[in-house]
């Protein structure tokens, strides 16, 4: 039986970080399951033109040169992930992980990794709201050495997710962006003084507020149309958020059942196998242009995109699209 060609990615531990020497195959172990925990295929650096002493287009392997959503459409197992480590002996190590696909507590599934900075935002009706909104988490913060900058983000979203619309009634907007606790009660505390006489705050990068008395208008989202497909479109928001997968599952026509194993799924098109000149770029754009796969492309990403931005509390009163 012929094997499938280059669906295997390969790279190196040590282009990312360096000669780990005895560690070596612990670091290439973290890196494999944390590219399994986060459904993410890892992208080895260094690589301008891979080594022609392997034909790669006959192989099952390719240099994956960027960080891409680890897709598994149309396949019946768990994910697995290989690690090799030479030690200096002569010993060849090489084991090989497969992904958990149990089910996780619900708390697990909140991302709480630390990231450079959170977003604290807030709606209200009148002025007076938002301030006495911030002046009570003001006065929450006399400890902050006990307090996750993350979790506290992510209660407040929370709290004001429940119970308002992102879109609808509340004219008074503020948006923070803290490094840490202490940098949150410093700008919550410019807010307060800022807030006693200015009806509009812009202090980039990190603190906005606007209110508005006029009619703050409706959300219309706009799905784009054939023509504005391009290689990797909307990749950095799949590669973070492992939930929009389903959305490149492989559909099939109307009666049929999908393809099991489709001979190269769409999502090969958006999210093509890293390319190492300008032609053969081209021809990958070239190919998803092909009506018959930029439309169902574009509908794809499209609904990834309004999970994302529901998600988040944002509804649509108009639609628009192709």
């Amino acid at each position: 039986a012929s094997m499938a060609k280059q669906v295997c990615a390969v790279g190196s531990v040590k282009s990312m970080i360096g000669h780990t020497k005895v560690a070596a195959g612990m670091a290439g172990l973290i890196k494999a399951v944390l590219a399994l925990k986060h459904r993410v295929l890892p992208p080895t650096l260094g690589v301008e033109k891979p080594t022609g002493a392997i034909n790669f287009l006959q192989s099952p392997f390719y240099v994956n040169t960027e960080a891409q959503p680890w897709l598994h459409d149309g396949r019946n197992h768990p994910r697995y992930c290989g690690v090799s480590a030479f030690g200096f002996g002569g010993t060849n190590f090489h084991t090989v992980l497969a992904e958990y696909t149990g089910t996780y507590r619900a708390a697990d599934a909140v991302n709480l990794n630390p990231r450079e900075a959170e977003i604290f935002a807030f709606a209200g009706v009148t002025r007076a709201e938002i301030e006495a909104t911030v002046r009570r988490l003001l006065q929450g913060l006399d400890h902050p050495e006990q307090i996750d900058l993350a979790q506290l983000a992510y209660s407040l979203y929370r709290e004001q997710h429940v119970v308002r619309r992102a879109n609808g009634g509340h004219p008074c907007r503020l948006t923070l962006i803290a490094a840490s606790v202490p940098d949150l009660k410093q700008k919550l505390a410019r807010v307060l003084e800022l807030l006693s006489d200015h009806a509009e705050i812009k202090q980039p990068p990190s603190i906005y507020y606007r209110e508005s008395t006029d009619d703050i208008g409706r959300v219309c989202f706009l799905f784009p149309g054939q023509g504005s497909q391009k290689i990797n479109m909307l990749r950095d928001l799949v590669v973070a958020l492992p939930a929009l997968h389903k959305f490149f599952v492989q559909p099939g026509l109307p009666g049929e059942e999908p393809d099991p194993a489709p001979s190269q799924p769409l999502s090969s098109f958006i999210y093509p196998l890293p390319v190492f000149s300008d032609a053969e770029r081209k021809a990958q754009q070239q190919a998803l242009n092909a009506t018959e796969i930029a439309q169902p492309a574009l509908g794809m990403v499209g609904m990834a995109a309004f999970e994302v931005l529901t998600g988040y509390g944002l509804r649509p009163d108009f639609v628009a699209g192709h």
